[in-house]
């Protein structure tokens, strides 16, 4: 007899989760550490799989990787009503750990920046970034190295977060700053670290030539041989809104109000005639 054909759904990224799912999933990976599979508890969350129990084969105990019986919910339609059944069917263990693949991007950085619409009861900025002021990009990427810095110290990463949350979301409204409604959780945190973290990937893969290898003195990667300091920051900062005003200082307020991604156009060209310039004179 041909077994049954299961057909479900499973959402394949973070940008494919309604709200609620990415609520639930972002307070799910902040809780203490457990020994359970995050993607197994994610599928069964996410489709209404139950499992009930191993499948006893003649009387026997189950082997060291029995089959098992789960209940998949479906939906029985009729002339008026749409009723909620559950079928029971059999899955092994291999066709149980196909399913779990498709939730590997749970355990992954992000393809491409993504974020809920509301952080703590407050709307977030969009997820590209690249719209917001050069001069706000300019302070998020400050406390994010400041973050990356701070290791093992948990109150100084919280409040390198909370500071990028700053800039990252809209004020939230009055009664809920009154009641202290907007203030981050852990979910909070982990949801905009996941969101920066690939902002910083997707500029270094717009802007090749203004990101340049660890091994640059320039760079601000995190595995570079020299140490992240707040003075080396300063200086990195200085010296990208010098090359943008050119040294005039009556422009670099219109420079820090210019959208971040014409800011980061103008730096990558610039870098990339310096890189021709230094190789002309080799």
């Amino acid at each position: 007899m041909t077994p049954p054909t299961i057909n479900i759904t499973i959402p394949r990224a973070w940008s494919e989760l309604t709200p609620r799912q990415a609520r639930w999933l972002l307070r799910f990976l902040t809780r203490p550490v457990h020994h359970t599979d995050p993607r197994a508890i994610a599928l069964l969350r996410f489709t209404g799989i139950r499992i009930i129990g191993p499948v006893l084969s003649a009387g026997l105990p189950p082997g060291p990787r029995p089959d098992y019986l789960i209940s998949l919910p479906t939906q029985q339609r009729s002339r008026y009503l749409k009723r909620r059944k559950k079928e029971l069917i059999i899955i092994t263990p291999e066709e149980f750990a196909i399913m779990l693949r498709e939730l590997d991007w749970i355990l992954r950085p992000l393809n491409a920046p993504w974020r809920p619409d509301k952080i703590a009861g407050r709307k977030a900025r969009p997820a590209f970034l690249d719209t917001i002021p050069f001069g706000y990009y300019l302070a998020i990427d400050n406390h994010y190295a400041r973050l990356l810095m701070q290791k093992q110290n948990v109150s100084g990463t919280h409040a390198a977060i909370d500071a990028m949350a700053e800039l990252l979301l809209h004020p939230a409204p009055w009664w809920r700053r009154l009641l202290r409604l907007d203030r981050l959780t852990d979910a909070d945190r982990h949801a905009i670290l996941l969101w920066y973290a690939a902002v910083k990937v997707k500029n270094i893969l717009i802007y090749p030539d203004f990101y340049r290898p660890a091994g640059d003195d320039s760079t601000l990667a995190p595995d570079n041989d020299r140490a992240i300091t707040p003075a080396r920051l300063r200086a990195v900062m200085d010296a990208q809104i010098r090359a943008l005003t050119k040294g005039d200082i009556t422009k670099e307020r219109r420079i820090m109000e210019m959208p971040m991604q014409r800011a980061m156009v103008e730096l990558n060209a610039l870098a990339k005639e310096y890189a021709q310039l230094h190789e002309k004179k080799k």
